[in-house]
């Protein structure tokens, strides 16, 4: 990347738009994509850009919030002697925060449901621009790698705990939305990191188009639920879809209930929220393994949380008939590569003498305010030493000139 274009993206981290610019124009270079292979098919119409705007956007607003409640309890708590107003301030400020700040934040939360309806539209358009017929080869794949055995027949002594399954298909639905909604949220939010920020704030909507839109295009795909309906053999996956369709008999499970949602929708090739079928590579898995990558940064603690997490959707995708095994591997191999080209743009903007510091062994900081904060640090030491040595030598050594 030339200066130039480096010098005009890269921002102070609450005073410019800066880096922010880039997952905006990559959305919005995305729906353009779509719009234009949605007109080439007939099927403009079928594009929505604000399908998950009257969602997403409200609960992501609830969670910050939420956040802000808890900013404010912490202002009071440590700055008691003012007002909760400027110890807010205060707290925000922690978080490098100001009302322009803010406003880009918003821009930011706006962003994911827009980028969710456009996945989604497109989603739809799968099958007309390569229909299903990946699922018999990954159906083998997945015995083949397995022993001889469909991965979901290991699963079994957890198929036999419908508790165990209702707690899988409660962390693959509602939790694993709003784990995305609020560390999307979270990220827009906090710009302490702003190398780490702008990662993850690039990584989301690139894992999903290129895991879930273009490899999901290219290896077309059912899955395990549908097997049967794009013309696999019925008793490959029925004794695990009669099992779910048991233990949905005594209480729903939401995997059910959406998974027959989407199956009309796409017999009427029609949009709806979560509309459109892919199996291979598994988004749901590559997006929680991306909480993991994102967890490393954080500690130990964030990382067993994370990874924990990473294991129920990797285990709920199988068990519940949403994927293959295979799906899931895809999905974790092909988001390592974007986490860490991400991350490489990232500290670019942010950070341009980061390689050359690396090599020499010198610091590296992820922002204007870390250079100055550590230019002055060193300043007052070097200031401190002189007068400590002027002091010790006297007269003689001011004689000196």
């Amino acid at each position: 990347m030339s200066p130039a274009p480096v010098s005009l993206i890269r921002g102070n981290a609450s005073s410019a738009w800066g880096p922010d610019l880039l997952p905006i124009g990559l959305v919005l270079s995305y729906g353009a994509l779509v719009q234009l292979i949605a007109a080439r098919h007939g099927a403009a119409s079928q594009i929505t850009w604000t399908l998950y705007l009257p969602y997403a956007l409200p609960a992501m607003l609830a969670v910050a919030s939420a956040g802000l409640a808890i900013l404010s309890v912490q202002a009071l708590r440590r700055h008691p002697e003012l007002p909760l107003v400027s110890g807010l301030r205060l707290e925000l400020s922690r978080l490098d925060m100001d009302a322009v700040a803010l406003l880009r934040s918003l821009a930011l939360l706006t962003l994911l449901p827009v980028f969710l309806s456009l996945f989604s539209s497109f989603k739809v358009l799968i099958p007309l621009l390569h229909p299903f017929e990946w699922d018999s080869n990954l159906a083998e794949l997945d015995r083949v790698l397995h022993g001889g055995v469909d991965p979901w027949r290991h699963l079994q002594p957890l198929l036999d705990q419908p508790a165990a399954i209702r707690l899988l298909d409660f962390l693959y639905h509602p939790i694993w939305s709003l784990t995305l909604l609020a560390l999307w949220t979270w990220q827009s939010m906090d710009r302490r990191r702003p190398d780490l920020r702008l990662q993850m704030l690039l990584a989301v909507p690139l894992v999903w188009i290129l895991v879930g839109s273009i490899a999901g295009t290219v290896f077309s795909s059912a899955g395990p639920c549908y097997f049967a309906e794009v013309g696999g053999a019925p008793d490959r996956f029925g004794p695990l879809l009669e099992q779910l369709a048991a233990i949905d008999a005594e209480a729903p499970l939401m995997s059910q209930s959406a998974q027959q949602m989407l199956w009309e929708l796409h017999r009427a090739r029609s949009l709806g929220l979560g509309g459109g079928i892919s199996a291979m590579p598994s988004v749901h898995v590559a997006s929680a393994f991306l909480v993991v990558l994102l967890a490393r940064r954080y500690g130990r603690t964030a990382l067993v949380i994370a990874f924990a997490y990473f294991l129920f959707m990797l285990v709920g995708s199988v068990a519940l008939g949403w994927h293959y095994a295979v799906d899931a591997y895809a999905g974790i191999v092909l988001s390592c590569p974007v986490w860490m080209g991400c991350g490489a743009v990232a500290r670019r903007l942010w950070n341009p003498e980061h390689a050359a510091s690396a090599s020499l062994g010198l610091p590296s900081f992820s922002s204007s305010r870390d250079i100055a904060a550590e230019a002055a640090e060193t300043l007052t030491s070097l200031d401190q030493r002189s007068h400590c040595q002027t002091s010790e030598v006297g007269p003689a050594f001011s004689s000196r000139g």
